[in-house]
C-alpha cells in the first residue's frame, strides 16, 4: 500500500469519526434542541413520569389511507409501563378475532375496495357472495371484529346491512 493511499485512507477514517461523533450529537439534541428525537419519545417519556415509571414501552400505530374518495388517518398509542399492560386475555381476545379465515378474507375483500377507488363498505348480502359463503356464516366468522369494532354494522337507507371497515390499523399489522 502506497503512502498516498494510507493517507487517503486515514483521512476517511477521520472524517468518517466526526461524522459518528456529530450524529450522536445530533440524536442527542432532537430536531427541536430538547433532547427528544420525537413527540413520541416525549409522549412516552411524560407518560412514563406521570405514572412514577422509570421503564416503558410505547407502540404507536399510523394508518394514512388515501383514493379518489378521500383521505382517512387512524391513529393510536399504546403505553405499558409494567406487566400488567400485557393483559394475557387481550391478547388472547386478539389471536381468536383473526383465527377464522373467513374473517381475514372478508377484511381483505373490504380494504381492497380501497384500492379500487371506493368506500371500505359492502353490503353483507353482496360480501357474502364476493367471497362464496353464507350470509350466517360470514356473520359468525365477522363477530370478534364486530366486538372489536373493526368491523361495524349500519344500514343502508333502504334497510339493507353494510359492513364497513372500523379500524385498519388493527388488521394492517397482520400483513
Amino acid at each position: 500500500m502506497t503512502d498516498e493511499l494510507k493517507e487517503e485512507i486515514g483521512a476517511m477514517q477521520r472524517e468518517l469519526s466526526e461524522m459518528r461523533t456529530r450524529l450522536d450529537q445530533l440524536a442527542q439534541a432532537g430536531p427541536e434542541g430538547d433532547g427528544w428525537f420525537s413527540p413520541q419519545e416525549r409522549q412516552l417519556s411524560d407518560e412514563m413520569a406521570r405514572r412514577g415509571k422509570s421503564a416503558g414501552i410505547g407502540v404507536w400505530r399510523l394508518v394514512i389511507t388515501q383514493n379518489q374518495q378521500g383521505r382517512g388517518v387512524s391513529a393510536m398509542d399504546n403505553i405499558h409501563t409494567d406487566k400488567l399492560g400485557f393483559d394475557e386475555q387481550r391478547v388472547l381476545d386478539r389471536i381468536r378475532a383473526y383465527s377464522d379465515p373467513m374473517a381475514l378474507r372478508a377484511m381483505h375483500r373490504l380494504i381492497s375496495r380501497h384500492l379500487e377507488g371506493s368506500n371500505m363498505s359492502m353490503s353483507r348480502k353482496e360480501l357474502a357472495a364476493d367471497l362464496g359463503v353464507d350470509e350466517t356464516a360470514l356473520e359468525a366468522a365477522l363477530r370478534p371484529l364486530f366486538e372489536r369494532e373493526v368491523v361495524r354494522r349500519t344500514l343502508s337507507p333502504g334497510g339493507e346491512e353494510i359492513y364497513e371497515v372500523g379500524r385498519t390499523d388493527e388488521f394492517l399489522l397482520l400483513l
